[in-house]
């Protein structure tokens, strides 16, 4: 590599690693923090931080029974609709025709 290629690199290089990087004194002041927080009696805090630390799981669970339930009903309207007309089978005849599906 030429010179200047390498200081590019490096230069590169020591960008990516500045930010991962932290001082002694910003880990120094994390540990009084978290120091501080363990000390002090958090049962309530503790909770509410587990009831949110799923909240998105619940609002996908939920997503997803209510889409089941859609989907059932309209599974259950389909049969109705089925048994009691022939709509479905004209349907799937003027299907067939307008598509040039041949059944063998």
């Amino acid at each position: 590599m030429s010179k200047k290629k390498k200081k590019k690199f490096k230069k590169k290089h020591l960008r990516a690693q500045a930010p991962a990087q932290t001082s002694s004194k910003e880990v120094a002041s994390d540990e009084v923090d978290s120091q501080v927080e363990k000390s002090q009696p958090t049962t309530d805090s503790a909770e509410d931080e587990k009831k949110d630390e799923y909240s998105y799981i619940r609002k996908d669970v939920r997503n997803v029974l209510i889409i089941l339930a859609v989907m059932l009903a309209l599974i259950i309207v389909a049969y109705i609709i089925d048994k009691n007309t022939t709509w479905f089978s004209h349907f799937s005849d003027w299907l067939f025709k307008i598509t040039n599906i041949q059944i063998q």
